[in-house]
């Protein structure tokens, strides 16, 4: 009984081999002989176009580095800001020893941030807005 299962195993993997194989190779076959499309030509006007694509993305691409480096300075400088209002107000903390310093303290750090903040947003408006990228031409 044990044998019959393994003949009819061994029918079903021989059968199931043979369509793989069959079919597998008609289609690569089927493959290798499709020629290639010839590609259509591009008018002038086409060409034209694309010259002024190519230009035109070159252009966004240094402007979207300016825009990138502007925005990364103004970043930076608040960054910069912010660790001077906070080493300011741990040292003032640190140094006072009455509610109306420390409370003052915290004012001057306060008001430090505000004045890191509008600084970074006149900065960023500065920078404007985010170049747009060139349209593709239509083929």
């Amino acid at each position: 009984m044990e044998s019959d299962m393994r003949v009819k195993q061994a029918k079903k993997i021989a059968v199931i081999a043979t369509a793989a194989l069959a079919f597998g190779c008609t289609s690569a076959v089927a493959a290798e002989t499709t020629s290639p499309s010839p590609k259509p030509t591009l008018s002038a006007e086409q060409k034209a176009a694309r010259e002024q694509f190519k230009a035109a993305r070159e252009q966004f691409k240094a402007a979207m580095v300016k825009y990138k480096e502007a925005r990364e300075a103004a970043q930076t400088a608040f960054k910069s800001a912010v660790a001077a209002a906070k080493a300011a107000k741990d040292a003032n903390l640190a140094a006072a020893t009455t509610p109306e310093a420390k409370a003052a303290a915290k004012k001057a750090f306060q008001d430090a941030m505000a004045a890191a903040k509008t600084a970074r947003d006149a900065a960023l408006a500065k920078v404007g807005a985010k170049p747009t990228a060139p349209a593709k031409p239509a083929n």
